[in-house]
């Protein structure tokens, strides 16, 4: 018995109950399932993440593979079932091998996904009392239109809608081109919370965001995020580095986000960590 890790351990499960975890054996792009963790034999041990993209119900520990895509719950750390085992109801459950956030600080992998020629990116099923504090990274950016918005909506309702009010969202940032800063923007008018404008569509110029959604469970106090953004800027024709940051006026908890661009389709990547500290 050897306890393993793996960078890149991301499969799902539609098991219920509280046995046993069967996981797909089929990873998503650029990741791996658990059978591919390096030397794993069955009784082997990693740390788990669980949680139910269709319901509030999550589950940390140290699970202890079986061999033919199955593992054991073997000691449970942190869970929805006040730290107990859960008894997930039906639905897909996201299935993560990664050192625990309640042991070590760090950033806990939640979610990732990919499209292309799409006119949005959408994270959902990440949300986790677990945390107060979550980073997504967006990266190779490319609209299918040149010289066009970015932005990020969120959603109360794990992604079924989405608050498209440019009224509800300021963002204030300021930026810097060419070789010196330029100045700051108030925005009032984006329907998001706006993580840059004027993005080249130039293939090799594929561009990236930052965003640290703070405290999206909180029901007493508007959101705030904290934003930075770095790419080709295709109306001053020159790499644009963007620093800010937004507020939701809203008191409501959300559970979702959601990548637009203001006109055609674009290519983009993403993923949302859990920040512990």
């Amino acid at each position: 018995m050897t306890l393993r890790n793996a960078d890149r351990v991301f499969d799902t499960s539609t098991t219920t109950g509280t046995g046993n975890i069967t996981v797909s054996g089929s990873a998503a792009s650029s990741y791996i399932t658990f059978s591919q963790i390096p030397s794993i034999t069955t009784n082997d041990t990693f740390w788990y993440s669980i949680y139910n993209t269709s319901a509030n119900e999550y589950e940390t520990g140290l699970a202890t593979w079986q061999g033919s895509n199955v593992f054991a719950r073997t000691t449970v750390i942190q869970s929805s079932n006040s730290n107990a085992l859960v008894s997930f109801s039906a639905g897909t459950k996201n299935c993560f091998c990664a050192p625990l956030g309640a042991l070590q600080s760090g950033k806990v992998l939640l979610g990732a996904t990919s499209v292309s020629g799409a006119t949005s990116l959408a994270l959902t099923g990440w949300y986790s009392s677990l945390y107060d504090v979550y980073e997504v990274e967006v990266f190779d950016i490319v609209p299918g239109t040149d010289n066009v918005q970015f932005a990020m909506q969120v959603s109360t309702d794990n992604g079924s809608t989405y608050d498209t009010t440019a009224a509800n969202y300021t963002s204030l940032y300021g930026f810097i081109y060419g070789s010196s800063l330029q100045g700051s923007v108030l925005t009032t008018t984006v329907a998001g919370v706006d993580i840059g404008g004027n993005r080249s569509n130039i293939a090799n110029r594929a561009s990236s965001s930052r965003i640290e959604l703070i405290n999206p469970g909180g029901v007493t106090r508007y959101k705030t995020f904290r934003m930075h953004s770095f790419y080709y800027n295709a109306s001053s024709g020159t790499l644009l580095d963007l620093v800010g940051s937004s507020e939701w006026a809203n008191t409501a908890a959300y559970n979702a986000a959601k990548f637009t661009i203001a006109s055609g389709t674009m290519s983009a990547s993403a993923r949302i960590y859990g920040l512990t500290h």
